[in-house]
């Protein structure tokens, strides 16, 4: 499958599972691979330093190495995790600590497994992408806040116009502007949240 993007991948395996032709494969176009021991301090000193990685591969032939998924999920919080594992009771414990895929190493199917972590991901882009982006909402400027401090001593819209010498309109729209910005809908709500602006 003929990838896009420059992935970077973070590879745990002390024991030599990974299977060469599938390390071939992830090496094609412009992957950066990195390899780490088990050593919970390096491969965390490794992440900090390399961020983001795209994801990352850890091997695991015992249940003592189980003690790294849960910090490895936490530390790889936005990456795909594989766990190339040699039984079933250790594919149990990765999934368990939320590594999205588990492959026995003595039956992988590699090239569907490429091909899920890569639609994983292009899903994972898509959310992103979709997701509401946090509105940029502008402080109140001098004559908001001073209209907002007429509206906590109670003064309507006409008497708040005749104050500051601007159109009952233009009034109406600072209010809209007000409530934004407080995140209110009326106008004892906006009062009660005015104390700050006095």
């Amino acid at each position: 499958m003929q990838q896009t993007t420059t992935q970077q991948i973070l590879i745990i395996d002390d024991h030599q599972m990974v299977p060469a032709g599938w390390l071939e494969h992830l090496r094609k176009g412009e992957n950066r691979i990195q390899y780490t021991s088990r050593e919970p301090a390096e491969i965390r000193q490794l992440i900090q330093a390399t961020q983001p990685y795209t994801w990352g591969i850890i091997t695991l032939s015992d249940i003592h190495e189980c003690h790294l998924l849960q910090p490895l999920r936490r530390w790889l919080s936005q990456a795909v995790l594989v766990a190339i594992t040699t039984n079933d009771e250790l594919g149990s414990y990765a999934y368990s600590a939320g590594l999205e895929y588990v492959t026995n190493s003595t039956k992988p199917d590699w090239a569907a497994l490429h091909q899920d972590i890569n639609q994983t991901l292009r899903q994972r882009a898509r959310q992103r992408l979709n997701q509401p982006r946090p509105r940029k909402i502008q402080p109140l400027n001098a004559q908001q806040r001073q209209i907002l401090h007429y509206v906590a001593h109670g003064m309507s819209n006409k008497e708040i116009s005749r104050a500051t010498y601007l159109a009952e309109g233009t009034v109406k729209n600072h209010m809209i502007r007000i409530f934004d910005y407080l995140g209110v809908t009326n106008r004892t709500q906006a009062a009660l949240k005015a104390a700050p602006f006095a």
